[in-house]
């Protein structure tokens, strides 16, 4: 498909005296002129369910707060909303490291964290008692197994989190960001 970003432009050359009208010119029509009639039925669509007067209040910020929570993880509220299972309490060894390092890391690592067991960083606006699984709202629960050979593991449509139960806080932490680290690349190793 040819497409004239200025009329009659097929026929004219780019230069370095137009060069950045075109660069331009080609942006605008990429973002927005070649989706402008799915972007008009989706706003269409979107005001017909929410009309734009209930909007109005309401900035950026706002609107993405309320459609996809905070972009701040809240530690506390995340550990008190964390179930235990197969043997695993908030006293064990290795659910006390868990909480060290998410302790230790910045924001960013969190979410990284949060992206690995529930397959996204959106932190629900009401908190972690309301994290949402494949079937609804699902808690966020760390689960014992005891191969130590394994990397940890994620069960993202559960929000469960499969520790080994590892000898050390040491290699809880190397395995753990390695888990992480592979399946950010897209390698999922078991």
């Amino acid at each position: 498909i040819t497409i004239d970003l200025v009329e009659g432009g097929r026929e004219i050359p780019v230069t370095e005296a137009n060069k950045h009208q075109f660069v331009q010119k080609m942006i605008n029509w990429r973002l927005v002129d070649r989706a402008a009639v799915q972007t008009d039925a989706f706003v269409a669509g979107f005001h017909s369910v929410l009309p734009l007067e209930y909007l109005q209040p309401f900035s950026a910020g706002d609107l993405e707060l309320l459609l996809c929570g905070s972009t701040e993880i809240d530690i506390e509220d995340w550990k008190v909303n964390t179930l235990y299972k197969s043997g695993y309490s908030s006293e064990s060894d290795i659910v006390c490291w868990f909480w060290e390092l998410v302790r230790k890391m910045d924001n960013v690592e969190r979410m990284r964290l949060l992206q690995f067991v529930t397959g996204t960083t959106a932190i629900p606006s009401r908190g972690f008692a309301h994290l949402q699984g494949s079937d609804g709202e699902r808690r966020f629960s760390i689960m014992r197994v005891v191969d130590t050979r394994r990397l940890p593991q994620a069960h993202t449509c559960f929000n469960e989190l499969v520790l080994p139960e590892y000898d050390s806080q040491d290699e809880f932490e190397s395995k753990l960001l390695q888990a992480m680290e592979h399946v950010n690349d897209g390698i999922l190793l078991r």
